[in-house]
C-alpha cells in the first residue's frame, strides 16, 4: 500500500518535508523510522564534524602549523587530534 502513496495523500504539516526529500525519501522514513523521533543535526554540527575529519586527515605531527592552517588554537587542534 505504501508504494501507492502520493503527495496528495500527505497531511499538510509534512508537505514541506516531502517537497525537500521527495516522496521516495518520505516513504523510506515511514518504512524505517515511522513513529520514532528523529534528531536532525544542525548544519553547524555537520560542518564541525567535517572540519575535524579534515584536520585529522591532514595532520602531520605539527600542532602549531595545523592550528595556523585552520585558524584555530594549538589546544583546539590537540583536542581534535586526540579525541577518542
Amino acid at each position: 500500500m505504501l508504494k501507492h502513496l502520493t503527495v496528495k495523500d500527505i497531511p499538510g504539516r509534512y508537505k514541506d518535508l516531502v517537497d525537500n526529500i521527495g516522496i521516495e525519501g518520505f516513504r523510506y522514513l515511514i518504512e524505517n523510522h515511522g513513529g520514532t523521533l528523529i534528531y536532525v543535526p544542525t548544519l553547524k554540527m555537520v560542518n564541525k564534524l567535517y572540519r575535524n575529519r579534515m584536520i585529522r586527515e591532514s595532520f602531520r605531527g605539527d600542532y602549531d602549523e595545523t592550528a595556523r592552517r585552520f585558524g584555530m588554537s594549538r589546544t583546539q587542534i590537540y583536542n581534535i587530534i586526540n579525541e577518542k
